[in-house]
């Protein structure tokens, strides 16, 4: 069948002026998700025993060189995390999981930071408020980061400070804010308006 079939996702790099092709991920695993510094130097990714669906709580979050050394695991838990972002700096990796602060599951989303070397996750928003946090951007120099937050029949845009602190909603209305892009200086949003005929 094919849940015997699989074959797992592994990183590549490839020059471009040049077409040569390195591996930079290899061994009995898939990779499920990556983000690239901004400076070129850190590469998030989560790994998973599996390309399969089932697997996907047991997907963790790792950092490594872009070069693929220096490999190390930031997330050792049960709970599927996603959305990883990793910070301009590359110090710093954002992400959001339906879990509390001990990691424990069937909660409403989360947004976390993680130190990019290793260490204790920080909950940033969606622990003490009533929000279930769906995805996350940083802001260019990294001091905010941009996130959506379902309220019911609403999605609005909040920011936080990246080292902790008041949460500030962004945008107030009868609509969803879908995704959010950060490039320079700037965001973009998706919103579906529910005025809209």
């Amino acid at each position: 069948g094919f849940d015997e079939d699989f074959k797992n996702n592994h990183l590549w790099k490839v020059v471009v002026n040049t077409r040569s092709e390195s591996r930079l991920t290899s061994g009995d695993f898939s990779v499920e998700s990556y983000d690239l510094s901004a400076d070129g130097r850190t590469i998030a990714y989560q790994r998973a025993p599996t390309p399969l669906v089932e697997s996907g709580d047991e997907a963790e979050i790792w950092t490594m060189r872009a070069d693929g050394s220096n490999a190390v695991r930031l997330t050792t838990n049960s709970v599927g995390e996603n959305g990883i972002r990793i910070s301009p700096d590359g110090s710093q990796v954002l992400f959001v999981a339906n879990q509390n602060t001990r990691f424990e599951p069937y909660h409403n989303g989360r947004l976390f930071v993680i130190p990019a070397a290793g260490g204790t996750p920080r909950v940033l928003a969606g622990e003490s408020e009533p929000y279930d946090v769906q995805s996350a951007v940083w802001s260019k120099d990294g001091a905010s980061i941009y996130f959506t937050v379902s309220l019911g029949a609403r999605q609005e845009l909040f920011a936080a400070p990246a080292k902790g602190g008041a949460l500030r909603q962004l945008t107030d209305g009868p609509h969803v804010v879908g995704s959010v892009a950060q490039a320079s200086n700037r965001l973009a949003l998706s919103i579906s308006d529910s005025t809209d005929a």
